[in-house]
């Protein structure tokens, strides 16, 4: 069954059966959420709320922040979880080992973050800038993300919305 139909499935029982309503409503308090596979992630608080869609059950990821989560990025195989607070303190998650691989301070609010189709890169804008950072290992290491380049750009507003090419040679970025 596609993810659509779990989507489409699970907001119309949100709307008949108040108890599965109580499951997810925590979930939407504030931040994106993201859709893997089966599982939906959501920032809750200082933590990461994992809710399997198919199980109907839930449980927090053992990762905290100082402030509470505003942003989730997953890259595309869904190894890699990047959680990120109002403050922009960060923890980098590895989902299938189900440990912290890093943490990480981007000194200052990110408006928006995103892995590259291949999963290498990392791209967090903030301002009218945005940084690439390579994801060097998917295991605790000395350096997890290693920076490539900060960019800075002629936007008139502050970068909301990041996009890679599929070769992920290109990034795209409005304002």
């Amino acid at each position: 069954m596609s993810i659509l139909k779990y989507i489409n499935s699970v907001f119309m029982i949100f709307n008949s059966q108040p108890h599965i309503a109580n499951l997810l409503e925590s979930s939407y308090s504030q931040g994106n959420l993201l859709f893997n596979n089966d599982v939906l992630l959501a920032p809750q608080g200082n933590s990461v709320k994992v809710t399997d869609l198919k199980k109907n059950c839930s449980r927090l990821l053992p990762l905290q922040n100082p402030h509470t989560n505003a942003l989730l990025a997953l890259s595309p195989d869904g190894t890699l979880l990047i959680a990120i607070d109002f403050s922009g303190h960060s923890t980098l998650f590895n989902l299938p080992g189900d440990f912290v691989i890093g943490e990480f301070n981007f000194k200052g609010s990110v408006r928006c973050a995103t892995f590259s189709d291949d999963g290498r890169l990392l791209c967090i804008g903030q301002g009218q800038g945005f940084t690439v950072y390579e994801c060097g290992s998917l295991y605790r290491c000395f350096e997890p993300l290693v920076l490539l380049k900060k960019y800075k750009t002629r936007h008139s507003a502050n970068i909301c919305s990041i996009s890679f090419s599929k070769d992920s040679r290109f990034l795209l970025t409005s304002g």
